[in-house]
């Protein structure tokens, strides 16, 4: 298995995580986590890494996705090579909005972070999707093909909710991360433009990767590791894709979300 992205790729990892401790309070950057990522990052090839610092509970308050977000501040601080996305809970629809403004507006974070609080396709999200498209970033959302809890987003709810805001570029997280990825790719034939795919997670299965961008096309499919950067980057080498392909995959469709923040 090939390990190593070449430099010329200019790799950027679309969805990952600094600082994610599970079930702990976050207070601030962990310095030497950040510099350890970026020194796996050197080894590794790759250049800059979008992340974001979701909470898992049911509901979260403002207060605490706002402390999230600074941390991310924290990361971008410390070295340019973190790009931030802003993690909020749509069930406190102002606070959230206004801290999207906050972060992407005014901070020059690259886009929004969604976890499991609520379903993509849920159309009490539409202020906030609203305020994406405004706003025009991307949206970045946990995926998942299961049954608990029920707000889980799967497949098809991302294609609903891509068709009802196409001026919204939806990511759909880590086809490798979120149980059934054979279904869910059934399930992405035929899918809006402005849905995307990533590709990370811990799942390694041969065949994944081609399938995936032979589903959605190479034009909506973005290298990510999900925090699995070994096994991220060995797997998308190992596909047996085209230069040409890896390039749009490893940076250029991620500079096309991100319209020049970060990048």
């Amino acid at each position: 298995m090939k390990w190593r992205i070449p430099e010329k790729f200019h790799a950027v990892d679309f969805h990952t995580h600094v600082n994610l401790m599970l079930g702990k309070d976050y207070t601030s950057l962990r310095k030497d986590e950040a510099a350890a990522m970026l020194e796996s990052g050197d080894m590794l090839g790759v250049e800059k890494f979008c992340v974001s610092l979701p909470y898992m509970e049911k509901t979260v308050p403002p207060e605490a996705f706002r402390r999230g977000n600074d941390i991310m501040f924290e990361a971008m601080a410390f070295s340019p090579r973190y790009i931030g996305f802003c993690f909020v809970d749509p069930g406190h629809m102002a606070e959230s909005c206004d801290e999207i403004r906050r972060c992407v507006r005014d901070g020059g974070m690259a886009g929004v972070k969604l976890y499991h609080q609520f379903r993509i396709d849920d159309p009490a999200l539409a202020p906030l999707l609203e305020l994406c498209e405004e706003l025009s970033c991307p949206v970045l959302v946990h995926a998942v093909k299961g049954t608990y809890p029920e707000t889980l987003s799967n497949a098809g709810h991302f294609v609903t909710a891509a068709r009802r805001f196409p001026g919204v570029n939806f990511i759909e997280g880590h086809i490798g991360g979120g149980g059934d990825w054979e279904w869910n790719l059934r399930v992405l034939e035929d899918s809006p433009a402005n849905l995307f795919i990533d590709t990370g997670g811990s799942v390694i299965d041969h065949g994944m990767i081609r399938r995936t961008v032979d589903t959605v096309g190479e034009d909506r499919v973005l290298f990510a590791t999900d925090m699995f950067m070994a096994e991220g980057v060995g797997k998308l080498l190992s596909a047996g894709l085209s230069e040409t392909v890896l390039k749009k995959i490893f940076r250029d469709n991620a500079a096309g979300l991100l319209k020049g923040r970060g990048l």
